[in-house]
This record gives structure tokens, C-alpha cells and sequence, in this order.
């Protein structure tokens, strides 16, 4: 079913290859996830950091600590998210049996 796609991951020059190597659906589908996970959770970072510094810039004006209060209060979602979703990578890669810790742990470059 994925012959197509091992083809063409292995028509690819081994020496421009970094970090491990993409050798079939599975190793795809483990560095997509682990490409999401790492968007979320700075993603959340970014959005942690915004609500402070909007909090220490309002200069006690209510509508500003309010309007920080919401972006802290939004991040702190979007960091229960990203724990969740990290969860959901790690049950969805035992469940397909991707157990190769470099490739699982590995966070994609570019």
C-alpha cells in the first residue's frame, strides 16, 4: 500500500538526510505528530509570555489587566492542550507499534 511512498522516501540522497531516517508510514506519521507537539507547546510559551507582559504593561489600567488576564487564562488552555495532544501522540505511537526512540523523541528541522 505504501510502496509508492518508501520509493520515493528512499530515492532520497542518504548523505542530504539528517537525524533519523523516514523509512515508511509510520516514521511520517511519528514526525508529523511530533512536529504538532512542538508547534503547541510553544505555541502556549508564546501565548504565556504575551499575558505577562501585557499584565506588567498595564499600569493598572482594569481593561488591560483584564485583557492580560484573559491571554494568561487562554494559554494555560492551550497548555492543558498540548499536554493532552502529547498524550494522544503517545497512545496513537503505541498503538501502531512505533518504538524507535530517536525517531519518536526526534523533533523535525528544517
Amino acid at each position: 500500500m505504501f510502496d509508492t511512498l518508501n520509493q520515493v522516501i528512499n530515492s532520497v540522497d542518504p548523505a542530504a538526510k539528517e537525524g533519523p531516517a523516514i523509512t515508511g508510514a509510520e516514521a511520517a506519521l511519528v514526525m508529523v505528530a511530533n512536529f504538532f507537539v512542538a508547534v503547541s507547546f510553544s505555541l502556549f510559551l508564546v501565548g504565556l509570555g504575551v499575558g505577562f507582559i501585557q499584565y506588567i504593561i498595564s499600569q493598572g489600567d482594569p481593561k488591560a489587566i483584564t485583557k492580560a488576564q484573559q491571554a494568561v487564562t487562554w494559554a494555560v488552555v492551550s497548555g492543558f492542550v498540548s499536554i493532552a495532544l502529547f498524550a494522544i501522540r503517545t497512545v496513537i505511537m503505541n498503538s501502531i507499534g512505533a518504538t524507535d526512540s530517536a525517531l519518536v523523541n526526534d523533533v523535525p528541522t528544517f
